[in-house]
């Protein structure tokens, strides 16, 4: 589980108290490696930064019964992706994130993207979250490997593994590799897919790169776990960047409570979220309109909220069954956890 930096100097610490710390890093590391080694296979990985104890138990545990009990790639598919929505969905987490976005380099300069980006996502409008989201990923990209905004090099791929970065926080150096590895792999296996092969065969979504801007085909690449796809992507992209500047220090570890902007938009995005909010009622219609095209494929708002509370119900019955040396509780979210 990620760790609570501390909160006096390094050089007051015990030689017990820096063993923890860094057995606390290292298993971060080993956690974030034995989760998204098998996440990325279906689509989507996480930042783990965000997940509590409890969480990173549960999916740790889940992760490794799904291994050694394989299902079918459907089901897979739709149980990590609940776990995904459950979490990526969290209003506070994707205000956190907005404001970080603001102000680390590379991602300030394309903020109102992705501040736009998570206003339509909370509004239902998945359609158009995807479509303004996707470039901000590139422009991201581009700055990060380029250092300036030109056209994007064939070879971003090898220059995101090749460039050697100077850490002010040379500690979190494993963090950083393991951060750079998930980016790469989620790139070339997804984002940058060939045309050819415009999705992994493990997941229904044919959103990348080449299908998007060229609209190959009519399938939809623009359901809810398409937008959380992007999200980990732009989570695990800031989390990297934050390591590699000093003043982006102040964000290394668990998501903060205490910033008058986050919890503003936390307490509006939450407002968007209910059922008798005028922008769900507003969705009603659009969505009346958009499936009056024969192409347009629609897709209901999760019920977060209840879909946190079944998962947080399985959380705690799991912990109690691992005591027991029995499997945690592995199922979809029923079908009652959506609007």
């Amino acid at each position: 589980m990620p760790e609570q930096e501390a909160e006096v100097p390094q050089e007051q610490l015990t030689p017990e108290q820096l063993q923890d710390i860094e057995r606390q890093r290292q298993r971060f590391v080993d956690l974030a490696s034995h989760i998204n080694s098998f996440c990325l296979d279906y689509g989507c990985f996480f930042a783990v930064t965000r997940i509590r104890g409890i969480e990173a138990s549960y999916l740790e545990a889940c992760v490794s019964d799904l291994k050694n009990n394989p299902r079918a790639n459907e089901e897979v598919y739709r149980i990590i992706n609940d776990w995904f929505t459950a979490l990526e969905y969290h209003p506070h987490l994707r205000a956190y994130f907005v404001y970080r976005a603001q102000r680390t380099p590379f991602f300030k300069e394309f903020s109102h993207h992705l501040e736009r980006g998570v206003l339509l996502y909370y509004k239902g409008d998945f359609f158009s979250a995807v479509n303004v989201l996707f470039p901000a990923v590139e422009g991201i990209l581009r700055l990060y490997v380029r250092g300036k905004s030109t056209d994007l090099s064939s070879d971003i791929l090898k220059k995101i593994k090749a460039t050697k970065r100077v850490l002010p926080f040379p500690e979190f150096a494993p963090r950083h590799r393991l951060f750079r590895d998930f980016l790469e792999r989620f790139l070339r296996r997804w984002f940058f897919a060939h045309t050819a092969h415009p999705r992994l065969k493990t997941i229904p979504s044919s959103m990348n790169r080449h299908y998007m801007a060229h609209l190959i085909g009519t399938e939809a690449y623009y359901h809810p776990y398409d937008c959380n796809r992007l999200f980990a992507c732009f989570d695990v992209m800031l989390e990297l960047i934050t390591l590699e500047f000093k003043e982006t220090g102040q964000f290394i570890g668990l998501y903060r409570d205490d910033i008058p902007e986050v919890n503003e938009r936390r307490d509006f995005y939450s407002s968007l979220l209910v059922p008798w909010s005028p922008w769900q009622q507003a969705r009603a219609n659009e969505e009346r309109f958009m499936e009056q095209n024969a192409n347009y494929e629609s897709s209901p708002v999760p019920n977060w909220a209840m879909m946190l509370v079944t998962l947080e119900e399985w959380w705690q019955e799991s912990l109690k069954r691992m005591g027991n040396s029995e499997s945690p509780i592995i199922h979809t979210i029923p079908p009652g956890s959506t609007s």
